[in-house]
C-alpha cells in the first residue's frame, strides 16, 4: 500500500513538473537520482516512470533512465486543429449546465489569465477555467 502511494506520489509530482516546464523536454530522469530525490526505492520510481511513459510524457531508455518527451511543431499543430474541431461542440453541450457560481469562477480565471504573464499562474488559471 505504501509502495503504491509512493509510485503515485512520484508520478504526480514528476507529471506536474513536466507539464509546467520545470523539467524540460530532453531531460534525463534516472531511477537512482529520482529515488534519492523522493526518498523512495527505485521500484516505485520505475513504476512512476512507466505511468508517465503510458501518458506520453517520457520515453524509457536503457540504463534505468527515461527521457522527457517534447512536441514537434507538427504535433502541436495537430493538437490545436483537434481542439479547434472539438471545443465548439463541447462548449455547446456545456453552456446550458453552467450556473452563476461557475460563470463567476470562469470570469475570475479569465481575469487572472489576462493579468499574469507568469506561465505557471496562467496555466493554473487556464486549467481552472476549463
Amino acid at each position: 500500500m505504501a509502495y503504491e502511494s509512493a509510485a503515485i506520489r512520484v508520478a504526480s509530482e514528476l507529471r506536474s513538473e513536466i507539464l509546467q516546464g520545470d523539467i524540460a523536454p530532453g531531460a534525463r530522469l534516472s531511477q537512482q537520482s529520482t529515488a534519492e530525490r523522493f526518498g523512495v526505492s527505485r521500484i516505485p520510481v520505475r513504476d512512476a516512470l512507466q505511468v508517465l511513459a503510458g501518458e506520453g510524457l517520457v520515453h524509457p531508455t536503457s540504463n534505468a533512465t527515461a527521457v522527457v518527451t517534447g512536441m514537434s511543431i507538427a504535433e502541436l499543430q495537430e493538437l490545436y486543429e483537434l481542439r479547434e474541431a472539438i471545443e465548439p461542440l463541447a462548449t455547446q453541450l456545456a453552456v446550458p449546465n453552467v450556473g452563476r457560481a461557475e460563470h463567476l469562477t470562469m470570469r475570475k480565471q479569465l481575469q487572472v489569465m489576462e493579468e499574469h504573464a507568469d506561465t505557471r499562474i496562467w496555466l493554473a488559471a487556464n486549467a481552472a477555467f476549463h
